[in-house]
């Protein structure tokens, strides 16, 4: 009986030890909290606005992330997740560009994307169809830190 309960808590002593280096080796990833308001654009093939919602995005310190899209016919859709990591490791520095207070980067290898580095998140991203012509484009209009 006193083997088995050595053993037993022996066991729970090690399964702990893993679990708490663990903990300290992958400290969970830490984000600015912030929040950003988007004005969201969906084009015609002709490259003709056809409807503009707004969104609001908040992100918390613990990478949750909540989204409010108001749809131009009045209704409201609510989305959210879990960001599970930087979206770019790409740093911007005191000759990179600004907008609403934050350096971006551009980013232009497959769709035009202004990226911040520091709130790993974006400022701008155009969707493009296949032929090149604006699908939808989504710009930041207002960013606030809590």
């Amino acid at each position: 009986m006193r083997k088995t309960g050595f053993v037993v808590a022996l066991v729970a002593v090690l399964l702990c030890g893993v679990f708490v280096s663990a903990r300290i080796q992958n400290p969970k990833q830490q984000f600015i909290p912030h929040t950003i308001v988007y004005r969201f654009t969906q084009y015609d093939e002709a490259e003709k606005p056809i409807s503009i919602e707004t969104m609001v995005r908040r992100v918390s310190a613990d990478g949750t992330w909540k989204n409010m899209t108001i749809r131009a016919d009045g209704s409201v859709v609510h989305t959210s997740g879990n960001l599970v990591g930087d979206i770019t490791s790409r740093k911007t520095d005191s000759n990179s560009p600004k907008l609403l207070g934050f350096s971006y980067y551009e980013d232009l290898e497959r769709n035009p994307a202004w990226i911040s580095s520091e709130l790993q998140d974006f400022l701008m991203f155009t969707a493009l169809r296949d032929n090149g012509t604006k699908l939808n484009k989504l710009e930041a209009v207002d960013i606030s830190l809590p």
